[in-house]
């Protein structure tokens, strides 16, 4: 996989619901965490090293320390996004 440069949505995310829904594209809307300069995965170690802290990125399910959908990630997303989206 290719690391993201910004302007791309995550595709493979380290996210089991969109990994065993047998889709190919992932939930819509979700946010993984991004460039991970400690390189705390395996994957991450083996594909990035040598890379710019913000070139360590990589947009493969196996990458949990950078590509992981967690609710900390998501949670901040939603809260902007429910100021924009009011109930009448």
């Amino acid at each position: 996989m290719l690391p993201a440069d910004g302007d791309r949505s995550v595709i493979h995310p380290h996210h089991r619901p969109s990994v065993g829904d047998k889709i190919d594209e992932p939930v819509p809307g979700l946010v993984a965490g991004g460039p991970n300069h400690g390189l705390n995965d395996d994957y991450m170690i083996e594909h990035l090293q040598g890379k710019a802290p913000a070139q360590c990125y990589i947009d493969h399910q196996d990458s949990y320390a950078g590509n992981e959908v967690t609710i900390y990630w998501n949670s901040p997303a939603v809260f902007v996004i429910s100021h924009f989206h009011k109930i009448n």
